[in-house]
């Protein structure tokens, strides 16, 4: 028995790797949180859009000797609420928007990296998050943003649920629909901006995503959407980051891919169901 927990403690048995795991649990508030919204909204394209804005950012704030997290939350918040107000012009659509950003992004990040010469940095670091980047003052600023996230998305729950079920409607009762998308994105890249020391630029909208696209699998309420999407980011931080530690891969990698893993094992599970529960009857 001793054995054995060793083997299951070990790889998670470090001061890195320990304020890992406590950033990941913080960090699970505000991903199943905004995560239901984000799959409420259809706007996994445009999180994904903002955790690559913060590549080049991380990128120029290491070489310059900025805060990397610091960096990475500013651009975060700044192109989701830009991309917000930009979808809105009648004349843009909103995916090709997103679409050019994101292009964009991706290659000036590619250029500035290419100036990385620390062998101890380099680019899986900033793409895929990094256990020794991670200070005791990332706790406390993910922390704060994620009881930030906590009130102001209890505050605007009926707000947001009311446009992303019925637009028109909501503008015609007076709901202040700029405001309450601004505030949505402005919290989104927020949480967005201070995960990115964890789980890297390309990933961080993995970890927004994916768990609540698991909760949508097995609750359609949003309070309990949102609970199981903050259960199921708990886990896949926990797993993913012990698989990093026992298999040697980078944080972002595994988080995700365990939340990838977890999403197919439900889904092929509820698909198995209803397959089973439509079989007629034998004779």
């Amino acid at each position: 028995m001793g054995a054995l927990w060793h083997w299951l403690a070990d790889p998670l048995d470090s001061p890195p790797m320990r304020r890992a795991l406590v950033e990941a649990l913080i960090l699970s508030v505000p991903a199943g949180m905004l995560g239901a919204w984000v799959v409420l909204r259809r706007l996994a394209f445009t999180s994904h859009a903002i955790g690559n804005a913060t590549f080049p950012a991380v990128v120029i704030a290491y070489l310059a000797g900025w805060s990397v997290s610091g960096a990475s939350t500013a651009t975060a918040v700044l192109l989701a609420v830009a991309l917000v107000l930009l979808s809105r012009r009648s004349e843009l659509a909103e995916g090709a928007v997103v679409a050019v950003a994101l292009a964009f992004l991706l290659a000036l990040g590619a250029i500035l990296v290419s100036d990385v010469r620390d062998p101890g940095v380099g680019t899986e670091g900033l793409l895929f998050g990094s256990l020794l980047a991670l200070e005791p003052s990332d706790l406390v600023r993910g922390g704060a943003v994620a009881a930030l996230v906590a009130v102001a998305g209890a505050a605007a729950a009926r707000g947001w649920l009311v446009i992303g079920f019925d637009a028109p409607s909501a503008r015609a009762a007076g709901w202040p629909i700029a405001s309450l998308d601004a505030l949505l994105a402005a919290l989104l890249g927020l949480a967005v901006g201070i995960s990115v020391t964890l789980v890297g630029s390309l990933m961080a909208a993995g970890l927004f995503v994916i768990p609540a696209a698991t909760a949508r699998l097995v609750t359609r309420r949003m309070p309990s959407l949102q609970a199981a999407g903050v259960a199921f980011a708990a886990v896949d931080g926990v797993v993913g980051l012990w698989l990093a530690g026992r298999l040697d891969l980078p944080a972002g990698a595994a988080i995700v891919t365990t939340g990838a893993g977890l999403f197919l094992a439900l889904l092929a599970a509820r698909r198995g169901a209803a397959w089973l529960a439509a079989r007629p009857a034998p004779a």
